[in-house]
């Protein structure tokens, strides 16, 4: 595969990475008076309740869309820096490095600083495509919803009562 395409793949996963973290992150603190605010000042309110409603099934497939997205980086450095001359190992290593590298940034500490300071506005303005992905997704929100349900019980929990 030629290394333009392979790039052209890492920037679009880096990016999606950087909006499923983001939103992953945001909805996780999701103000509610913030988000009427911005829902309201756009002509969106009616997205208000489907999104506080079903915050937990958005995480549950934010998360998710995260991992993969870092997964395709690394699989993409990997076979970027596939045949190059270096021994596996090496190639292996500059692709990890490069992977943890781009990661630690654009899935962890800038999604943070976005949600602690944008949150609402993002998780506002993607309100209609987190609703419509939750629709596509669903099976692994139910999956993972399940499995929510079995660590709960298992630690002695009662399911929370909002």
């Amino acid at each position: 595969m030629s290394p333009i395409v392979i790039g052209l793949i890492i920037l679009v996963s880096v990016l999606m990475s950087l909006w499923f973290a983001t939103l992953s992150y945001a909805l996780r603190d999701l103000s509610k008076a913030r988000l009427t605010y911005f829902l309201e000042s756009h002509g969106k309110l009616y997205q208000l309740e489907p999104t506080l409603k079903r915050a937990g099934d958005l995480i549950l497939i934010t998360a998710p869309g995260r991992l993969v997205m870092n997964v395709a980086i690394l699989t993409s450095f990997l076979c970027l820096f596939d045949n190059d001359g270096r021994s596996p190992i090496v190639q292996y290593s500059l692709a990890i490095i490069a992977t943890l590298a781009i990661t630690l940034i654009c899935s962890v500490s800038l999604p943070n600083a976005l949600a602690r300071y944008a949150g609402e506005e993002l998780v506002g303005f993607f309100a209609t495509p987190l609703q419509t992905l939750r629709w596509l997704l669903w099976p692994i929100a139910a999956v993972a919803r399940g499995l929510d349900n079995l660590v709960r019980n298992l630690a002695g929990r009662k399911k929370d009562v909002e």
